[in-house]
């Protein structure tokens, strides 16, 4: 069974934050917020090609629009491998349950942190 890719829209009447990783998410549609502050962010080639006009309509709704286009390179795939082996080894500054995004994203969002915030989705 294939889950439509905007099934999210049907469940949730408002939220604080969308993180599109797709840059396919249909904005103009995604602001819902539930109070002032609401965050909408994206990754991909169709936020930039579209960025003005879902400014506007984040502005129009009281969200914040940000965007971020990732252009893949063998740097970045170098880095990535030694990541993978262990010869880099990234800053963490908090780990937080899947339950407790929430407090995770308020830890970025107070400015003081010292590495990564990270969520864990799934405990192994």
């Amino acid at each position: 069974m294939q889950i439509p890719l905007f099934a999210f829209m049907e469940k949730l009447s408002s939220y604080d934050f969308v993180f599109d990783t797709t840059g396919r998410c249909p904005l103009l549609h995604c602001h819902h917020p539930r109070r002032g502050g609401s965050h909408r962010n994206s990754l991909g080639l169709l936020c930039v090609t579209s960025s003005r006009k879902y400014k506007k309509a984040a502005k129009a709704a009281g969200v914040e629009y940000q965007y971020l286009l990732m252009i893949p390179s063998g740097e970045d795939l170098e880095v990535l491998a030694q990541l993978s082996e262990e010869k880099l080894h990234p800053v963490v500054d908090s780990i937080y349950e899947l339950e407790e995004t929430r407090k995770a994203v308020e830890r970025l969002m107070d400015g003081h942190v010292t590495g990564k915030v990270m969520v864990r989705v799934k405990q192994e």
